[in-house]
């Protein structure tokens, strides 16, 4: 089980403790009235295109902290004014989980802007209002649940500067010799406080310019290494205004040089400032993070994600992260990732739960590793577009669905050098005939992993292979005649997996009989009650399609054959049936 599954279990096992469950949104900026976010899975990804709001919700999120309050970060301007009537305030709700036995974990806490004089933009918790549907406390009716009292760190990686980047880019931009010898001037100062480790004073009034440098521990330092793939033998974090503002430097030490962030990458500081403050979060914090990849190559966004799944599962950390970055949604499960997704009428919708490809499509990166489905024919190739259709374009571009020649078997036989080669994209969906016998009775499907160990040789998988495909000579393995016997019975495990796991089955024997319907053939030849005897009492429905078209076209050709289906799938795909609903799962396991 790896690490991901381990944190679900503890997410079931009730483990994490002052956890935001859910926030919803009666009104709030341009979101879609009512919208709601479950947190379902402790790490969670905001996935959405630039100005989609992924921002504003991590500072609700932010706000729902006890003496943080979302207007350190949202607030009225007379160019950005925030309108909104007496009966129609801003507000969000969310509910959080405490304790096994926390009798108040039925109470949402509800928190809406509150404009008084002086202060436009305040928000304060509020009575539960009934309109928004909030549970009332039966003993005290205008009852306020406390906000959420829980450590925390909110990173917006856009904002995190060094002390160096601050005077340099901000406060003397415009005059590039005269900020250096400032800073040739001033770092007298910066040095004297990491060799000395003091605090120094200025003016008559003795204000402090520094707080004590911060070793960063040997802990740390592993795992900022491993990140950045660079051996750091120390790291100092120093708080000062000897740049004008207060700001952070640190200072870098390698084998064989050391230098401050003035020389350092901006994602260096970024890296070093994230694992130090969430390495020294107490258990069961809240980490909000937005776009941690932002001056991060590629393999450092990865290694900070797996560093974040074994903060998560170790520290039971909550973590919410707003990203554009692949990285931190390949290997997670669909309802981690919510997709913020603009609407035409302006409005942004979240989308609550989405795969890696989906979600991607979405902000219009194009999908990665489609996955291939291998069907038997034309039909049955048609009938799963129409489905994939149905469902929506962000699915039809995830996958791409062909029909080799040869039928079944040669598809079967195939899967032998998809496994040799792990090819872990190909799918393959059946005709439901081909999970019957001769006789008419449904084949097991072998599931290998629960073979007993005694049983696991050559012989016994091979005797479990032709009776599942129903194929006797199994020459089509790419195996040698020096093979050993250990390697063969690999090879046949892994092709009982690969059936197991990527093969289905269409809900029916055939694609004709997915998509016939006697109805609407009766409408379609209404007038030619013997020929509608005739189909009706036919039992292939290969036959009866042909019949069908010499009547409607006047000729049966495999073009006017395939005309007369397609009037057929138009027909059945707008009705939803069964078989269409076991299709969509059958798609949606696929791309999950």
């Amino acid at each position: 089980m790896n690490k991901l599954d381990n944190i679900n279990r503890a997410k079931t096992a009730n483990t994490y403790k002052k956890y935001i469950e859910y926030i919803r949104f009666p009104k709030y900026k341009n979101f879609v009235e009512d919208t709601k976010i479950v947190f379902d899975f402790p790490i969670t990804i905001f996935v959405g295109k630039n100005g989609s709001g992924k921002s504003s919700i991590l500072k609700a999120l932010y706000g729902c902290i006890l003496d943080k309050n979302i207007n350190d970060y949202w607030f009225s301007t007379k160019v950005d004014p925030i309108k909104e009537g007496q009966g129609d305030r801003n507000c969000f709700i969310y509910n959080y989980f405490m304790q096994d036995e926390n009798p108040e974990k039925d109470y949402e806490v509800l928190i809406q802007r509150a404009p008084r004089e002086g202060n436009p933009d305040y928000w304060e918790t509020s009575r539960p209002i009934q309109k928004y549907n909030m549970l009332k406390n039966p003993d005290d009716p205008n009852y306020r649940k406390e906000k959420l009292i829980n450590s925390f760190v909110y990173f917006d990686f856009h904002a995190i500067l060094s002390a160096f980047d601050k005077y340099r880019y901000f406060l003397n931009r415009n005059r590039i010799n005269e900020t250096n010898n400032y800073l040739r001037s001033k770092s007298r100062y910066l040095k004297n406080v990491i060799s000395n480790n003091v605090i120094l004073n200025a003016g008559p009034t003795s204000i402090p310019q520094n707080k004590k440098p911060v070793k960063i521990s040997n802990e740390e330092l592993i795992i900022i290494s491993n990140i950045l793939d660079k051996v750091y033998k120390s790291a100092e974090i120093i708080e000062h205004k000897f740049f004008q503002n207060w700001g952070q430097s640190v200072i870098f030490e390698l084998n064989h040089i050391s230098y401050s962030e003035a020389f350092a990458g901006s994602g260096e500081n970024a890296v070093v400032t994230l694992v130090h403050e969430i390495n020294n979060l107490p258990n069961n914090s809240l980490v909000l993070l937005d776009e941690p990849e932002t001056c991060l190559h590629p393999g450092a966004q990865k290694k900070i994600f797996e560093y974040l799944v074994d903060i998560c599962l170790n520290k039971k950390m909550q973590i919410i992260i707003s990203t554009h970055s692949r990285e931190f949604l390949f290997e997670l499960p669909s309802n981690a990732i919510k997709v913020f997704n603009e609407l035409p009428n302006g409005k942004i919708e979240i989308i609550p739960e989405c795969n890696y490809n989906t979600a991607f499509y979405y902000i219009g990166t194009d999908v990665d590793n489609k996955k291939t489905i291998i069907v038997e024919d034309r039909l049955a190739k048609e009938i799963v577009s129409a489905v994939a259709k149905k469902l929506g374009t962000d699915i039809v571009n995830q996958i791409n669905i062909v029909f080799p020649s040869g039928g079944a078997k040669e598809i079967l036989k195939s899967i032998a050098n998809y496994t040799s080669i792990n090819d872990t994209n190909k799918y393959v969906i059946l005709d439901g005939d081909e999970k019957l016998d001769e006789d008419g009775n449904e084949i097991e499907i072998v599931n290998p992993d629960e073979i007993a160990v005694g049983n696991l040789n050559s012989n016994y998988l091979g005797n479990k292979i032709r009776n599942q495909i129903q194929i006797s000579n199994l020459s089509f393995f790419p195996i040698n005649s020096n093979e050993t016997e250990e390697h063969i019975t690999q090879i046949y495990f892994d092709y009982l997996k690969y059936i197991f796991n990527k093969v289905k089955y269409l809900p029916k024997k055939s694609p004709e009989e997915i998509i016939w319907d006697d109805d609407y053939i009766s409408m379609l030849i209404s007038q030619d009650t013997e020929l509608l005897r005739i189909i009706s009492e036919t039992e292939e429905y290969k036959e009866k399609f042909r019949m069908l078209t010499e009547k409607l076209f006047r000729k049966d050709r495999s073009d006017s054959v395939f005309a007369t289906q397609d009037l057929f799938i138009t027909n059945w795909i707008n009705k939803k049936d069964d078989s269409y609903n076991k299709i969509a799962t059958m798609i949606f396991d696929i791309i999950r």
